[in-house]
């Protein structure tokens, strides 16, 4: 292959290449923009006296099962079992 045609071809897949990391830029930007501006949204459509950020205080607690003995079920009635 001559060395003009080879030259040729490496300056148009540069250029694809550029383009191509142009517009992946330009998509993570507009990605992040839309992200911001649902945020936003979100936050402005939550009622007044909803707090923003979770935190424990607010949270509830979870009994603990150590302390005593499990619930017992009722067992199955004699005309359901197999």
């Amino acid at each position: 292959m001559p060395y003009y045609e080879l030259e040729y071809i490496l300056e148009n897949l540069i250029d694809i290449l550029e383009k191509k990391k142009e517009a992946e830029e330009g998509n993570d930007e507009d990605m992040a923009e839309r992200k911001s501006s649902m945020m936003s949204d979100a936050k402005r459509m939550m009622p007044a006296g909803t707090p923003t950020s979770v935190n424990s205080s607010s949270m509830p607690s979870i009994p603990s099962i150590g302390g005593g003995s499990m619930p017992s079920f009722p067992s199955v009635p004699s005309n359901l079992k197999i």
